[in-house]
């Protein structure tokens, strides 16, 4: 399933319709603080977790809901807009290949291309009334005819939202909004960046007979590898305290295994956002400025993991996150997310100051020592410290500079001074100066 645009208005500060699309894999919302990056993407989780609330097609159906039935992350008072309320209109254009929906035994019965399906959330007295305004099929529009495969309409929908299956800790959401830092503090955790949660969940997987949760687990270890020019050589390995009951990740470089507190803080940071999108099951996922903590240079691994992501088995199709670094919002997907006389606005446009870095290597320079390596840097001290300072002069006198240098320009031969006149002494004659 993909996402291939979304339109939002009325929720939250997003008064105004915004249509955040043509969607790609990854997509960034760029822009200033309180602009409403992160409620659009919020607004993304809220149509598909209202997509799950009953069955309906048709316009003429609706389902009222409680404060007991809200959303989770969703509560009423916070959604709609403040003073005045207003409905809330969510939008989206979605493909789905035919092929995803035979494999469940479910035969398409009308034209997919587009699926475009329109809620509308009204405020009541009770919570709030929900409404299908459209449930359009290629060109048939089943919720405003009332007629049609609406039948077929109602099983889509249930396979859209996730809720066509039994649901399981195993089944798959459309959606997920993750907070890879969110549960730090629990009682007992270890200290760090990392939640306890996340580390159990990568020992879990690490550990499991399941095959299918252990390819997440090699996924991990395969992403994190972007990492080796900042760590050196090694891979991330889980261990077990039995003394605290609690399951830990550590970096294994082959002499010593180094807990994940103690190092830096933008590698936790990587390994709890790379882990949580490597564990959750979704086919698309959102998340906000997951440039927090991180070098440009690691912001570059961070892409390019993400790349590997999406084009794993299994792994999520669709990223969406909010950014304010020029190195996130650097790509096709790009949105300039702004207000204009007081109403949200979307445009497709990188993050100023985009691709002004130069693409990230994946080793050091040949015949330098990798960066990561510990040991080459204090060997290079070492045998700069035994050199003569004159030797290293002149070592580095050739990578001074590049620059072409003026060619040099003799210094002009003095003038012969004149002879004395016949017949006087050359002691006694002195020249006239002028």
């Amino acid at each position: 399933m993909r996402l291939n645009s979304f339109t939002v208005e009325g929720y939250k500060n997003l008064t105004a319709p915004v249509t955040f699309g043509p969607l790609g894999e990854l997509n960034a919302v760029h822009g200033a603080n309180n602009a409403g990056k992160s409620n659009l993407i919020q607004a993304i989780d809220l149509f598909f977790g209202l997509l799950a609330v009953g069955n309906q097609v048709t316009k003429d159906q609706f389902v009222t809901m409680d404060a007991a039935e809200q959303i989770p992350g969703h509560p009423f008072p916070e959604i709609f807009t403040a003073g005045s309320p207003v409905t809330i209109r969510l939008q989206a254009e979605i493909s789905l290949p035919e092929q995803e929906l035979r494999d469940y035994n479910l035969e398409p019965e009308a034209p997919m291309d587009p699926i475009i399906i329109t809620l509308e959330l009204s405020p009541v007295a009770s919570g709030a009334q929900l409404r299908v305004t459209q449930f359009q099929l290629g060109k048939l529009d089943v919720a405003k005819d009332g007629s049609g495969p609406v039948g077929f309409a109602e099983s889509l929908r249930a396979f859209i939202a996730g809720t066509f299956f039994l649901q399981t800790e195993e089944t798959t959401r459309p959606f997920a909004l993750i907070d890879p830092y969110q549960g730090g503090g629990e009682p007992g955790a270890a200290a760090g960046l990392m939640p306890q949660r996340l580390r159990d969940a990568l020992f879990d997987a690490r550990q499991s007979k399941d095959r299918e949760r252990r390819a997440r687990w090699s996924l991990f270890t395969e992403l994190m590898r972007v990492l080796e020019p900042e760590l050196g050589p090694g891979e991330f390995d889980t261990a077990f305290d039995r003394d605290t009951g609690r399951a830990d990740l550590v970096f294994d470089s082959g002499q010593a295994a180094m807990p994940i507190d103690r190092l830096g803080a933008g590698v936790q940071r990587m390994a709890a956002l790379v882990g949580s999108l490597v564990l959750v099951r979704a086919s698309l996922v959102g998340f906000s400025e997951p440039e927090l903590g991180l070098t440009p240079t690691a912001q570059q691994r961070l892409l390019r993991a993400a790349e590997t992501l999406i084009a794993a088995p299994g792994g999520a199709g669709q990223l969406f996150f909010t950014t304010h670094s020029p190195v996130l919002g650097a790509g096709e997907s790009s949105f300039l997310m702004s207000t204009v006389d007081g109403a949200p606005t979307l445009e497709q446009r990188p993050c100023e100051g985009a691709g002004a870095l130069p693409p990230v290597p994946d080793r050091a320079a040949a015949g330098g020592p990798d960066p990561g390596d510990l040991d080459s840097l204090i060997g290079l001290v070492d045998q700069l410290a035994e050199l003569e300072p004159a030797v290293l002069v002149g070592a580095g006198a050739p990578a001074r500079s590049t620059r072409a240098r003026a060619p040099e320009i003799p210094a002009a031969a003095a003038p012969e001074a004149p002879a004395p006149p016949p017949g006087t002494p050359s002691w006694k004659w002195q020249p006239d100066k002028k």
